[in-house]
């Protein structure tokens, strides 16, 4: 495996092109961590092939044991002046990772205005079917996936908005799959985004979730709080 194999997993990858069939030579070939699962983890596994790294030679994070690192998901949507929606996804684990993916499934009608992310680089992201945004983001060389907002995502339209196939890597390669929204079923869905208020300790609102303590408020007039490291 080299950077050209790398390259091409991660174009499969959020274009969503990559071998279904674990019999497959070309399944067996990209599981290049052998979990017989095919996700972001094994493009960490094939970046350490390139460098002629194994696992335990791969970097830890911040002295974390990555096998121990726990974490959830939680994601809130607001209304925008400009009629849009904002999905922000906010990451809180007490570990850091080199990327993840998800799928963020838009309900009908429904389409994304522009993303970001919280790394500098190492976005890709695809329109695949039946209203399914696929986002991959990848730094292998260093762990910049941390507590905090992970990514912002604007979008048109009004409905419904789930995740799937949420999964995250660490340098080892291994694969993690955090909850959103307190959910661990294989799809987790955010309320209807017709939008939750977000304000800071001060009352001040604000347009996505910031570090230290934030306060949701939903449309049915309940509220919680969120911390973000």
């Amino acid at each position: 495996m080299d950077a050209d194999d790398l390259a091409l997993f991660i174009n499969a990858l959020y274009n969503d092109t990559l071998p279904t069939d674990p019999e497959s030579e070309e399944f067996i070939r990209y599981n290049a961590n052998g979990d017989k699962i095919i996700s972001i983890a094994d493009a960490q596994a094939i970046f350490n092939m390139a460098l002629g790294r194994n696992a335990d030679e791969a970097p830890a994070s911040d002295g974390i044991r990555q096998s121990e690192a726990t974490g959830r998901l939680t994601a809130t949507a607001t209304k925008l002046e400009n009629g849009q929606t904002r999905i922000s996804v906010v990451l809180d684990s007490d570990a850091r990772f080199t990327g993840y993916q998800m799928d963020i499934v838009l309900g009908e009608g429904m389409s994304v205005a522009s993303e970001r992310t919280a790394v500098v680089a190492g976005l890709n992201s695809a329109d695949l079917v039946n209203g399914t945004h696929r986002v991959v983001v990848f730094t292998p060389e260093s762990a910049d996936v941390a507590s905090g907002e992970i990514l912002t995502i604007d979008v048109m339209g009004e409905g419904s908005v789930s995740f799937a196939n949420v999964s995250f890597t660490d340098a080892a390669a291994h694969s993690y799959s955090f909850a959103v929204n307190g959910e661990t079923t294989g799809i987790s869905r955010l309320a209807t985004v017709s939008g939750s208020d977000i304000f800071d300790l001060g009352g001040r609102q604000l347009q996505s979730v910031k570090k230290g303590i934030n306060i949701l408020r939903n449309a049915d007039g309940s509220a919680r709080k969120v911390s973000v490291k």
